[in-house]
């Protein structure tokens, strides 16, 4: 969490106004977060075994995988890269469910038992651990290297608060982590702003290799698009 008002939580959170005040409250209280003015921020590092700070840890560090591929994005066909990229968001989602399922059980003998009073923090992995704010800025800047055919640069430079990146810290047997702050609910939107002229051939390669390599799925994706109307290489008509 950065510097967000209540709304901003609610917004990037998906939860609802009663929800994000009671874990204002419970947090608030555990020391863990304070408010100035209008907006909550970290109170200062929380301990490593703390359940959403594993699920922070595991969101930021997760984006790993996608090292290799963010080297060579740009210089490899756009068939090679959909393979990778779509391959590695779907092994994140995977683990991200299956760490859901094992936190919500217990061994008894020979069997894995699911226990209520785990069910909800299995329940957070599987919502809260995949898709997150950080692993979405990381995959945008993958696929958006891929699109532009290598690094690029931004109209504007967009400032990111600090961390940018997490950061631990011991305290005597204790392990500390400050997450990032850097990836609000409106760095997406800043970015996209300052972005260079999107290069039309690149992109209508992306999707025709797409359609080539997933042609029943895109079919899927195309029909609700053409539903909701939106047109694929269209972009929008001012």
């Amino acid at each position: 969490m950065g510097y967000n008002t209540f709304t901003e939580i609610m917004r990037e959170t998906g939860l609802s106004r009663k929800t994000v005040a009671y874990w204002l409250r419970i947090l608030a209280g555990e020391g863990l977060i304070r408010k100035e003015g209008r907006k909550w921020k970290l109170a200062g590092p929380i301990p490593l075994d703390y359940g959403p700070v594993q699920r922070v840890v595991f969101s930021t560090l997760s984006t790993k995988i996608f090292n290799d591929l963010f080297e060579v994005a740009g210089r490899i066909s756009h068939e090679e890269f959909l393979d990778e990229f779509t391959r590695k968001v779907g092994l994140l989602a995977v683990v991200a469910m299956l760490i859901g399922l094992e936190v919500s059980t217990e061994d008894f003998d020979d069997k894995k038992v699911i226990i209520p009073k785990y069910a909800r923090e299995g329940a957070e992995w599987i919502e809260r651990a995949f898709a997150t704010p950080f692993q979405k800025y990381a995959w945008r800047r993958c696929l958006f290297r891929q699109v532009y055919g290598g690094p690029y640069r931004l109209k504007e430079p967009v400032e990111l608060d600090d961390p940018a990146m997490i950061e631990f810290t011991k305290e005597g047997d204790k392990i500390l982590v400050k997450p990032t702050a850097a990836y609000g609910p409106k760095t997406t939107e800043k970015i996209l702003s300052n972005l260079p002229e999107v290069p039309q051939e690149r992109l209508k390669g992306l999707w025709d290799a797409l359609r080539r390599m997933y042609p029943r799925e895109a079919k899927v994706f195309e029909e609700i698009l053409e539903l909701i109307g939106i047109e694929i290489g269209g972009g929008r008509d001012e």
